[in-house]
């Protein structure tokens, strides 16, 4: 749904329809991060910088934390 959309939005540089979108999302789930990370680069990517910063200090204040990725690789049969 509304993630969805953030992302197509930050694709194509919306920034007015990408901020409802985030609005929704947040509505949604507050503590979800990649709404906030979503928002954030769109206000980059923008040159919005002081609203990238503004949502990253929204994300703190949430508590909306992206948890670290993961990655195996297998090399001789063996995994690292």
């Amino acid at each position: 749904g509304w993630r969805s959309l953030l992302t197509a939005y930050r694709t194509y540089g919306n920034v007015e329809i990408g901020r409802r979108c985030f609005e929704q999302v947040i509505q949604l789930d507050p503590n979800d991060a990649s709404g906030y990370v979503l928002m954030s680069i769109i206000y980059a990517d923008a040159c919005m910088w002081k609203n990238a910063d503004k949502i990253e200090e929204l994300r703190n204040f949430a508590g909306a934390w992206k948890k670290p990725g993961r990655a195996w690789v297998e090399v001789n049969n063996k995994v690292h």
